[in-house]
């Protein structure tokens, strides 16, 4: 099912902050009045509602990548959105505003970054007595990424291939020459 309310609100609100209108507080702020019900973006796997539209806590998930969520900032200076971050950025919000549905599986990105940062040296081994479980999830979540990138091209996420998005790219929601309310 597709959202297009919620999706068009999370565009307006990702490109207003990749282009430095308000801070990282004011993106959360907006994105619980708006999108996620009152959640902020890392906490919105928690809500009930997540199943209203697949693409919201994927994309949620990755915005909350975008800045430091302990401190204040704007999108500029050191916290600046620009390159391959701005170019995916790009990507999301043309996503947002075409008609498609989401076709990736579930995934909680955050805990397969998270998995596949930790480094365990040869002491934590001995140290921790949870260690075996937490391999355990590791592997879990390098063996869920693996099967996730099977579904697709992630360079092209969260379209599924490049001709989805190549199609789309054709339809462009802002400067097409159509006249808007």
């Amino acid at each position: 099912m597709i959202d297009k309310v919620r999706r068009e609100k999370l565009a307006l609100h990702l490109r207003q902050y990749v282009s430095c209108r308000f801070n990282n507080q004011q993106l959360e702020d907006r994105i619980a009045n708006d999108v996620s019900d009152g959640w902020l973006p890392e906490q919105y796997y928690r809500s009930k509602n997540t199943d209203c539209d697949s693409v919201i806590m994927p994309m949620l998930e990755h915005i909350w990548c975008l800045y430091d969520d302990t401190r204040f900032h704007r999108a500029r200076k050191k916290y600046a959105i620009k390159g391959e971050v701005r170019e995916q950025v790009a990507r999301w919000i043309l996503f947002l505003h075409s008609d498609l549905e989401y076709q990736w599986p579930l995934l909680r990105f955050t805990d397969y970054w998270f998995y596949n940062n930790i480094k365990f040296s040869r002491w934590l081994r001995y140290i921790n007595p949870f260690y075996n479980r937490v391999k355990v999830r590791i592997d879990k979540a390098k063996q869920e990424w693996e099967n996730f990138q099977k579904v697709g091209d992630f360079n092209y996420w969260p379209f599924i291939n490049k001709d989805t998005f190549e199609a789309e790219l054709k339809r462009p929601p802002y400067l097409n020459g159509k006249r808007t309310s």
